[in-house]
């Protein structure tokens, strides 16, 4: 069954067609102290009696590279076996204390010279290989962290042409921000090769590590074909972006109005801005269909408490910055920052590579994954039409969804056959139980430890050193049995 709110949200849609690791006082005893910094370098906890008074650690020589230099040598490694070797050290030169690791981490410096202006060629998961055309401000400094506004390239025109267009229509609010357009939409289509859900996480974790990125700051921008694209990754990808700003563009998912109302939701506390014109002649029946979406959209955030604001725009599309009071919606959304770690989620989404959304990640899938590219459901004479539907979507599609109430952590599944917990701090208290709740039965209770191999993963993963992961955890979850898999 859909959500209890979900038939009521339809009818906005109804006239349209379409213990931290704490330095202790005491020194290990040395043969101790060897065992228990093999064991936290892979997110063991030392076990209670462990430590003891002397003999102290030797001394680090004058030559002994620093905790900078380690960690930035951790970061410049593909091979997870050197990464290991490097989190040994790593965990020796801190004596296991994750908050000095995080602390020094925040400020690690990996960006040393200027990036290579122009166009990058990137090769994508899908196997595709695409150039990307990058413009930096002036002012971009590598030793300090720059917006970015990632802008999806309308059709028919050059990537030169269309990023100009784009940088001179947003105006004065984005002059300070690095900008990066595909030479085409990545991961922008509600249909796609499975394995093309996974570009833009690549996209991004490229972009990172070319320039140095403020993650907490980044915008997701699109201009007709391309807004329509940059709506559906706003969709699918909604915690990686601070804010989104569309124009003349809406989201192409089969049977909207039913579908907008298990998607949107997706979006959360992402700030969005959709701006339209009206269409200069009713003939011209996409324009109209354009503007009746957006208005339904725009009633539907209002009825789910969603951040979207609409605006149909009086001059010209390519400079809504003319008009002020569209000027101030756009300087509020290039100065918004990445909501901080929600404690409640609730994601639907298609391809497992689109299973990611603030703290819960799916790492398998339990069923086959959606691929039909034609999708057609005929509700009987008798039966709700709108629950119908959108009941039908939901089967289709895969949910993640949870949320944290004190030291408890609920979460529910559909589709995924492996889910895992990224946990910071403040979410729970590291130094008591935790007890989690997977799909109503009880799967862990007991103390999360974090971890300085998850820390720096987790960071190496998505190359984003700003929203730091303390501990992860992970669960099989089968759909054939009673029983779920620790």
């Amino acid at each position: 069954m859909a959500d209890p709110t979900v038939a009521s949200i339809t009818q906005s849609f109804s006239r349209m067609d379409v213990p931290l690791w704490r330095k202790s006082p005491k020194r290990l005893c040395q043969a101790r102290t060897l065992r228990i910094i093999a064991l936290a370098a892979f997110g063991f906890s030392a076990p209670r009696g462990a430590y003891c008074a002397d003999p102290q650690l030797p001394a680090e020589s004058a030559s002994s590279p620093t905790l900078h230099e380690l960690l930035a040598a951790y970061f410049r490694v593909d091979d997870p076996k050197e990464r290991s070797q490097a989190v040994s050290k790593i965990v020796l030169t801190t004596d296991g204390n994750i908050e000095r690791t995080a602390e020094e981490l925040r400020k690690v410096q990996l960006w040393t010279d200027q990036p290579d202006k122009g166009t990058w060629t990137i090769k994508l998961p899908s196997g595709d290989q695409i150039e990307v055309l990058v413009r930096l401000p002036q002012r971009y400094n590598p030793g300090q962290a720059m917006p970015v506004i990632l802008a999806m390239p309308p059709q028919g025109q050059s990537t030169h042409d269309a990023l100009d267009a784009a940088i001179d229509a947003i105006g004065a609010p984005g002059r300070d921000h690095a900008w990066v357009m595909p030479a085409e939409p990545v991961s922008g289509a509600f249909h796609q090769p499975i394995a093309a859900a996974l570009n833009l996480p690549a996209l991004l974790r490229e972009i990172r590590r070319h320039i140095h990125v403020d993650c907490e700051r980044t915008y997701l921008l699109g201009f007709s074909d391309g807004a329509s694209a940059a709506w559906n990754v706003a969709i699918m990808y909604p915690s990686e972006f601070a804010g989104v700003i569309v124009t003349n563009g809406y989201p192409r998912i089969p049977y909207p109005q039913q579908a907008y109302a298990l998607l949107l939701p997706n979006l959360g506390e992402l700030p969005v801005l959709a701006l339209w014109n009206r269409p200069g002649a009713p003939e011209h029946s996409e324009s109209v269909a354009m503007v009746a979406i957006n208005q339904a959209i725009a009633d539907f955030a209002k009825h789910a408490s969603l951040r979207i604001t609409g605006v149909e725009l009086a001059g010209d599309w390519t400079r809504p910055d003319q008009d002020s009071e569209v000027h101030n919606e756009i300087s509020r959304i290039l100065s918004s920052r990445r909501s901080a770690t929600t404690a409640r989620i609730r994601h639907w989404f298609r391809y497992p590579g689109q299973g990611r959304c603030g703290w819960l990640r799916a790492t398998e899938f339990a069923d086959d994954v959606w691929q039909d590219d034609q999708f057609s459901i005929t509700p009987g004479p008798t039966t709700d039409r709108d629950r119908f539907i959108t009941d039908t979507i939901a089967e289709k599609l895969a949910l993640l969804s949870g949320h944290v109430e004190g030291q408890s952590i609920f979460i529910e599944t559909r589709r995924c056959g492996g889910v895992e917990l990224r946990l910071s701090p403040g979410q729970i208290d590291f130094e008591k139980p935790v007890t989690v709740v997977c799909n109503g039965r009880k799967r862990f209770d007991g103390l999360i430890r974090p971890s300085i191999t998850d820390l720096l993963e987790s960071a190496y993963e998505d190359w984003d050193f700003q929203h730091l992961v303390f501990a992860r955890k992970t669960f099989l979850i089968r759909t054939d049995s009673s029983v779920d898999v620790p």
